[in-house]
């Protein structure tokens, strides 16, 4: 089983895009809830980075855009540990594919993706605040951050998902307590 999942690493990372797209079409009819199951599993992650990545080289590649929204983003325990794994730039490609399912109708935040998203944007949404005061910042943080935002707004446009945000009170607090710290330090600096 080793070999197998090596070689579609392979052939997921190559550069002609009709091996992608034929190692793609092998995944999707294999995929299941036990594999997605599997996918979670340490040792497996790399197989979903390099489904990812192969979506940001060949993103116009049905089968590799099917893989990500019919299978990664619906499993949330998936996504988190995807997300630990990604670079800023990747983070932000996979918040722009939630964005864009969230906002077809294609994907319900659960009550445990909408928790796992608000942390993330509460623990960085410093960034923000110091891109507009800082002249190096990491511009690519806070564009995952702003994303992130667009993400949680999109929830909250949706009356149905709205309640799982709704389950994170202390996201609000957050934002408001490190906007009043930012504000207060730039006043002492003035």
């Amino acid at each position: 089983m080793h070999v197998l999942v090596s070689f579609l690493r392979n052939c997921l990372n190559h550069q002609d895009e009709k091996i992608v797209a034929y190692c793609c079409m092998v995944l999707s009819t294999c995929l299941n809830p036990q594999r997605i199951k599997e996918l979670q599993e340490e040792h497996n992650l790399n197989t979903v980075l390099a489904i990812l990545k192969a979506y940001r080289r060949h993103s116009e590649s049905e089968w590799v855009f099917l893989i990500v929204t019919n299978h990664l983003l619906k499993c949330p325990e998936l996504v988190k540990a995807m997300y630990a794994k990604l670079s800023n730039q990747e983070r932000t490609l996979l918040l722009e594919l939630i964005l864009s399912e969230i906002d077809g109708n294609n994907l319900d935040i659960s009550e445990e993706m909408a928790k796992f998203l608000s942390n993330c944007f509460r623990e960085k949404c410093q960034a923000v605040l110091n891109l507009a005061s800082t002249v190096n910042s990491d511009n690519e943080e806070a564009l995952v951050i702003v994303r992130l935002l667009d993400v949680l707004c999109e929830v909250t446009s949706n009356t149905g998902q709205l309640q799982c945000l709704q389950a994170c009170p202390d996201l609000l607090e957050a934002v408001v307590s490190k906007y009043k710290i930012h504000t207060l330090k730039n006043a002492m600096t003035i």
